[in-house]
């Protein structure tokens, strides 16, 4: 079930996701000697459960995170 988000930037190029005030994801961008890189898709949500998904704009990334 959707609902709504809080997103504290923690650092450059690195965010926490919140719903309803608990951790639910970080939003990342990867750099190029990190491995798996993907120069097309650069930003990465990452899950509190493990799932990972690649997206190209930080925007991209947030609409997703909206989905959780």
């Amino acid at each position: 079930m959707a609902g709504p988000i809080t997103i504290q930037r923690l650092a450059r190029g690195q965010y926490q996701v919140l719903k309803h005030g608990q951790h639910v994801a970080d939003i990342q961008r990867s750099t190029p000697d990190e491995f798996g890189y993907c120069a097309e898709m650069p930003w990465m949500l990452r899950h509190a459960t493990g799932r990972i998904d690649r997206q190209a704009t930080y925007e991209d990334a947030v609409d997703e995170a909206h989905k959780i």
